[in-house]
């Protein structure tokens, strides 16, 4: 008996820490390496939020990389962790990882829906923060830039990614915690075309059943969950995650309209400008006011302020024709300073 007390007071700290870990949601560690890259601590000169990058050993300048944010959770799934679980992969296949500091988790006793959205907002500026700041240092490719989260980390993934969809072109969701009160702000921004990849062991009956929750939810919403995948994420890692990835680069294309006011004296002047993942060999507008245009980044004058369904249909050579449509209110954002 002796003994087993004497082993007993032995481990009890460390048996301390693990629980304190698993039941209270903290900010994710920040520290370390992973992998033969470069993994470089950083903060962002805007806000001060800590993020960890890793840059595979293939880095070149003189091509455009694919950036991976990857939002870890509390224990067992660390910034560490989750950064050691994909630099293989960034090694192999060629892409940049960014894993923020994030606050967001949620916890076995998850908090208020005020505080924990409080939270993801901080996170969203944080993880926005970061990915431009990489963006000045490094050649991102703007098209694409995916966001993964896992258990609580899903938190701040998916509400950030959907918020956000113009950036992110897929998010991935891996054992995810689940509540919807925590994405009431992200109703009205849910794109059709922004593709959710989600993964959650059917049979664990900790995760599985907020996993199952989360895409009702998105569907519900009209989200594209465009994979559903039961299958355990601790077998297989990130590579579904990734394979996933890879689909919608290779099989949808990415189309995005922007619309900005040309003057603060000429409101209703409105410049739209068509981001894509290539070049497209034909371009046709429809403003939905009984206006067309052929070019890639037209203005046109609308008659009145209001909200106007506009579409663009574009051909790529060797390919079908893709269309996207987005509601836009007149008079628009005024233009940025930045393209």
């Amino acid at each position: 008996m002796k003994c087993f007390r004497g082993i007993l007071v032995r481990l009890l700290p460390a048996m301390l820490c693990v629980l304190f870990a698993f039941w209270f949601p903290a900010c994710s560690g920040i520290s370390g390496s992973a992998g033969p890259g470069s993994t470089l601590e950083r903060v962002d000169p805007e806000f001060g939020g800590e993020y960890l990058l890793y840059v595979p050993t293939g880095y070149n300048k003189a091509k455009s990389w694919p950036l991976v944010v990857v939002c870890p959770s509390s224990f067992p799934y660390s910034a560490n962790q989750m950064l050691g679980d994909w630099a293989s992969r960034a090694e192999t296949h060629g892409f940049l990882i960014v894993v923020p500091a994030v606050r967001g988790v949620g916890g076995v006793f998850s908090p208020k829906s005020e505080k924990q959205v409080g939270l993801q907002r901080d996170d969203e500026t944080r993880i926005l923060a970061a990915v431009q700041h990489v963006r000045a240092g490094y050649t991102v490719s703007e098209d694409r830039i995916f966001i993964v989260g896992r258990s609580g980390g899903a938190y701040s993934a998916l509400a950030v990614g959907l918020r956000h969809s113009n950036r992110f072109r897929a998010i991935g969701l891996l054992d995810p915690k689940f509540d919807a009160a925590f994405l009431a702000d992200t109703r009205n921004r849910i794109d059709s075309d922004q593709p959710v990849y989600l993964q959650y062991d059917v049979d664990d009956a900790l995760v599985g059943d907020q996993g199952r929750q989360c895409a009702e939810w998105l569907r519900m919403q009209g989200a594209a969950v465009r994979e559903y995948n039961f299958g355990s994420v601790s077998k297989e890692g990130p590579d579904n995650t990734l394979r996933f990835f890879q689909d919608v680069v290779r099989k949808l294309p990415w189309i995005h309209i922007e619309a900005f006011a040309e003057s603060p004296d000429r409101p209703l002047e409105t410049r739209f400008r068509l981001r894509g993942s290539a070049t497209p060999a034909r371009i046709q507008w429809d403003f939905g006011n009984g206006q067309f245009d052929v070019t890639a980044n037209p203005t046109r004058v609308f008659a009145k302020s209001g909200t106007y369904r506009v579409t663009v249909e574009v051909e790529y050579a060797g390919s079908k024709p893709a269309r996207r449509t987005q509601e836009f209110s007149i008079p628009a954002a005024s233009l940025p300073n930045q393209p």
